[in-house]
């Protein structure tokens, strides 16, 4: 790792732990949902306590709604592999050969989808689950016992998740309310922004994030009609008009533009945001944003348009939309890209490998080395590495709570309610920590396993140390053959892989200059390109967490860097110009940007 990650450790931590508007909640939430779970788990002699716990910490995150879709997924899933499982069961029961290979198969399955597919980070929880029950099933001699063990494998991801879900809707903000705050909070923004009351970096962020979040909120709020029909459909364009507005705003403050019509539209932004928060319908914009904008405000033009997109039967937007071409359940280049296959290879062979470790030491009681083999891999060495120390920091955070909890609290526990409130307690510092960026949000979930797996081992809490220490001993194996494979087997550099990806990105972008439409970019292009330009800027920070070997040169960083801002501020320049609007300096910028970006994305010799 390198000395400069260590030299600003405590700065970022400490801005990692800093309280934002709606942590605590989410905290809490986590920590009900846990105390919850173990007291079922406990009541009705569910195995794996930690792991469900774990789940909920896994998939709970400040999105409500992303959090109930994920909980929903697992539970449908999980209840979908069960005939997998208990096919499995009956198929390996006395044949290790096949049982191992059965475990190599599915783990690449679903680790492979988990990369490669719309299955995301379930993917990597399927493989974690089938592949826990398989290797379990040598330790359980008797078919039928081998059978019921599989069911409470299902037990163990579905409860949880129930938990989570009859938490929520009971007790969480409506994704509607959601929906309709952050909504108008942007449009609140967008106003103060053309006042001149906010820095002109202050709508950098939330640009660079993207729909995403509120595209989540959105889904959730369609499929489950939270709100009347003529409401999602206000909402709906509201979410793709009120994010072009907000960037065509960023564009007018970068370029100075001042004009005797900004408190017209600042008003009309703030009367939008009143009628999003109470789910009214849109009002008419005054009479003199329908009209030509006088010559001194044409640079307005844009925003103009855009916000004439809010009432309920608008105009096109001040460009011709491009139809985007649906996107399928595989990614595109799945067929071309062997990191995804070569991902899961590794990681699928890190937990063989530790299975078999933790087998032929019949030391079973470090099988958490499996569990970390698949929670802790990611597509680049920077990126796993990173998760690695995050694995290793929570690890001892999470098992020092829990030893201290053995030594001094646990002896004075005598009911069900005591531990819960024990659970609750530290899987809310977990929850804390857990719902930060990804800089640190990991160090969090692993915090409340590592607690967890020290605490709890059977139907109660745990009083000796032995449990805790194998516990550990596991994480630390399975950390170690992660950080010596992904190393070391088809290393993949996140240095290299954001300068590929800022390659393609401007080759994306200089396609969208040439594209015969009557705009250089459409909406859809801005709001999926802004996200990607700052996922290169997070995988820049993980070339310090690499090898020396695979890190790439301080003055490559800087250069990419500093591309990815040219990028960032060409896509907003252009993103409002018609085609013959579009100056040449602007595409030479582009080509020239093209081209030193194709340098930096060749492979290191």
């Amino acid at each position: 790792m390198s000395p400069s990650v260590l030299r600003t450790f405590f700065p970022v931590a400490l801005d990692e732990l800093m309280p934002f508007d709606g942590r605590l909640a989410s905290a809490i939430r986590v920590a009900s949902v846990c105390a919850l779970t173990t007291m079922l788990f406990m009541v009705y002699g569910i195995p794996l306590v930690a792991i469900g716990c774990y789940l909920v910490i896994f998939v709970m995150k400040p999105n409500i709604s992303g959090s109930m879709l994920m909980a929903i997924g697992i539970i449908v899933l999980a209840s979908l592999i069960i005939w997998l499982m208990l096919w499995a069961v009956q198929m390996t029961i006395d044949r290790p050969v096949l049982r191992m290979a059965m475990l190599a198969f599915f783990s690449f399955l679903f680790l492979y989808l988990g990369v490669a597919s719309k299955v995301g980070e379930a993917g990597s929880i399927l493989a974690l689950v089938m592949a826990f029950v398989i290797s379990m099933i040598g330790q359980i001699p008797l078919g039928e016992i081998a059978t019921r063990a599989v069911l409470y494998a299902w037990l163990m991801a579905v409860v949880p998740m129930g938990v989570l879900l009859a938490f929520t809707l009971t007790f969480a903000p409506s994704p509607g309310k959601i929906l309709r705050n952050n909504l108008a909070q942007r449009m609140q923004r967008i106003a103060e922004q053309l006042d001149l009351e906010a820095n002109p970096a202050a709508w950098l962020a939330p640009l660079r994030q993207g729909n995403a979040d509120i595209a989540i909120t959105m889904l959730f709020v369609k499929v489950f009609a939270v709100l009347p029909r003529a409401e999602i459909a206000r909402l709906q364009q509201t979410v793709n008009a009120s994010y072009m507005v907000a960037a065509a705003a960023q564009v007018a403050q970068r370029n100075g533009i001042q004009t005797a019509a900004h408190p017209a539209l600042a008003a009309y932004c703030r009367a939008l945001s009143e009628a999003i928060q109470n789910g009214q319908p849109f009002p008419a914009p005054p009479a003199q944003l329908q009209s030509p904008l006088p010559a001194e405000a044409q640079a307005l033009e844009p925003l103009q348009q855009h916000l004439l997109c809010f009432p309920a039967q608008p105009v096109l937007a001040f460009h011709e939309q491009v139809v985007q071409p649906k996107e399928g359940f595989l990614n595109p280049d799945v067929k071309t890209n062997r990191l995804y296959s070569q991902y899961a290879l590794k990681a699928t062979f890190c937990a063989i490998a530790c299975y078999v470790v933790y087998t032929a030491l019949q030391w079973q009681d470090i099988h958490t080395a499996l569990i970390t083999c698949y929670v802790v891999a990611l597509s680049t060495t920077g990126e796993t590495v990173h998760k690695l120390s995050l694995r290793i920091l929570g690890c001892l955070i999470g098992a020092s709570f829990g030893l201290l909890s053995i030594f001094f609290v646990i002896p004075y526990i005598h009911s069900i309610g005591a531990l819960m409130l024990l659970v609750f307690a530290v899987t809310l510092v977990a929850g804390w920590v857990a719902s930060g960026s990804e800089r640190s949000a990991y160090a969090g979930v692993q915090i409340g396993l590592a607690f967890l797996l020290t605490v709890l081992q059977g139907f109660g809490p745990e009083v000796t140390l032995d449990a805790a220490m194998d516990r550990i001993a596991g994480i630390l194996l399975g950390n170690c053959m992660m950080y010596i494979v992904f190393t070391r087997v088809w290393p993949v550099s996140a240095g290299q892989a954001a300068a590929e990806q800022l390659n393609a990105l401007a080759a994306k972008f200089k396609l969208l200059l040439d594209q015969p439409v009557a705009t250089a970019q459409t909406s859809n292009d801005l709001q999926r390109l802004l996200p990607k330009l700052q996922a290169v800027r997070d995988q820049l920070m993980m070339n310090d967490y690499e090898p020396l070997s695979m890190r790439r040169s301080d003055e490559d960083m800087a250069a990419m860097q500093q591309a990815a801002d040219q990028l960032e501020n060409l896509y907003l320049q252009t993103a409002f110009a018609t085609q013959g609007s579009i100056s040449e300096s602007k595409k030479q910028g582009a080509a020239q940007l093209s081209h030193q970006l194709a340098i930096l994305a060749q492979p290191s010799s």
